[in-house]
């Protein structure tokens, strides 16, 4: 054996497993993305839930999922099968993830608002579940394809990418198809379960897809030690690079993702035509999609996937600054500023997760023991956990000032508090992201460094 060369595990990852994972990804946000954009909405306006309650569940589905993010993460770093250890949980819960998603917007009329409530609670923390079942393992599965961290970069891309491929899809089309399944009628239960069922049935598609071409390379020591859950937790949680990288994920989902519940009520309420939230939803889309795709540039450029983070943070700041400027127009400004702004957090939300692989391999100096799948379901919970603090903070806002559903206008508290939910937070954050970043270490000779003592030290399983 060639002790110079790192064997299978730094070839290059073909553009037709990049797109079927990114297959994967889009498949996941066909329901993700229904539930982050419009499931308050559909709880507010058609089932006639209050916006409080309905916030107060979205956070506390976070907290659930800080169980079982760990759950399944440390499950599937243990898991063997033919298929790997990744594979084979997006093929058993792609289907159950479908199903709970049309029961999340089935709305049971004949219910009373509390067993409505009841039943909504019910259904999300066991959607959770089935979203953290596919999520945690997809998302991992980079660390699985191959071991080179430009590649890793590169798949990163495409995952946010399709991405917004989903949110862009679901935020411009999901009311029009809406609307068109409920006979343009005033009562829109139908449409709702008809469009989601629609979506869930393409969501299932994609995902088997994505099992059948996302071959995994990577794989554990066959003499690998099993860690404890919550040992190896702790250990994840020591490792101060780690650490960097979920603060930032976290914060970059608040302002990327947590906030898309907010656009609806901006475009419905301050700008008032729900047209132009198409026309945003489409800007957005491929704006973050660019900057999914170009994020090897900036972080092979920098040779720093932190910097990446750092430098796009303070440039979407820019963005959001002309976003403000301009949204009393909704002119050219405003437009300009929307592309930056979504460009650049995509680049870093993107960067972040091509970095959760580097901590873990970082890691494995220490313990000697692969746990991607933990490190990844960290991410993937602040991910989410940005997610529902946005669209939590959402609900309460509205409720703590005076919102009341359905009503042309509202009162002068409820338009500020969107404007500076949809606004205002973001810029503050996407500075304190950029600060932040800059004190991550792991950048391209440092992460050849570990790759080279895990060889040394015999870390690496070598090809047969």
């Amino acid at each position: 054996m060639d002790n110079n060369k790192i064997s299978r595990f730094e070839v290059k990852v073909g553009a037709g497993k990049k797109f079927a994972y990114g297959l994967g990804e889009l498949a996941q946000n066909l329901a993700n993305g229904a539930v982050t954009i419009f499931f308050l909405m559909f709880c507010t306006e058609v089932a006639g839930l209050n916006a409080g309650v309905i916030g107060t569940l979205l956070l506390l589905g976070r907290f659930w999922d800080m169980i079982n993010d760990t759950w399944v993460g440390s499950w599937t770093d243990r898991t063997k099968s033919k298929y790997g250890r990744y594979r084979p949980w997006i093929l058993w819960s792609c289907v159950p993830l479908a199903i709970l998603t049309i029961l999340l917007f089935w709305n049971h009329e004949s219910m009373s608002v509390g067993a409505k409530t009841v039943y909504v609670y019910i259904m999300y923390f066991a959607w959770c579940l089935a979203y953290t079942c596919i999520n945690i393992p997809h998302t991992t599965m980079v660390a699985a394809l191959t071991q080179d961290g430009a590649e890793r970069a590169s798949i990163a891309g495409w995952k946010l990418a399709f991405t917004n491929v989903g949110m862009t899809f679901g935020g411009a089309c999901t009311m029009p198809i809406v609307m068109r399944m409920s006979g343009g009628g005033a009562d829109m239960t139908g449409g709702w379960l008809k469009t989601v069922s629609l979506f869930m049935v393409i969501s299932v598609i994609f995902s088997l897809i994505c099992f059948k071409v996302c071959t995994e390379v990577v794989e554990p020591k066959d003499d690998q030690d099993k860690m404890p859950i919550l040992k190896g937790a702790a250990l994840a949680l020591k490792n101060k690079q780690f650490v960097i990288i979920l603060i930032g994920a976290f914060l970059l989902a608040v302002i990327n993702l947590g906030r898309a519940t907010a656009q609806t009520y901006y475009f419905m309420y301050i700008v008032g035509d729900m047209g132009k939230m198409s026309l945003f939803a489409i800007v957005t889309g491929v704006a973050g999609a660019l900057g999914a795709f170009t994020m090897p540039i900036w972080s092979n450029t920098l040779r720093s996937k932190g910097k990446a983070i750092a430098y796009s943070s303070f440039l979407g700041a820019v963005g959001l600054i002309l976003m403000s400027i301009g949204d009393n127009t909704m002119g050219a400004v405003f437009w300009i500023g929307t592309f930056i702004a979504y460009y650049c957090f995509f680049t870093g939300l993107s960067a972040s997760l091509a970095a959760c692989p580097d901590c873990a391999e970082y890691a494995l100096l220490e313990t000697e023991i692969r746990q991607e799948g933990l490190y990844g379901a960290y991410w993937s919970f602040c991910n989410k956990a940005g997610i529902a603090l946005g669209s939590a903070s959402v609900g309460w806002m509205l409720a703590g000032t005076g919102y009341v559903a359905n009503q042309a206008e509202q009162a002068p508290a409820v338009i500020s508090g969107i404007n500076a939910i949809f606004l205002i937070v973001p810029l503050i954050l996407s500075i304190v992201v950029g600060i932040v970043m800059l004190f991550y270490k792991i950048d391209y000779d440092k992460y050849e460094e570990i790759l080279q003592e895990q060889k040394a030290r015999g870390l690496i399983k070598e090809e047969a």
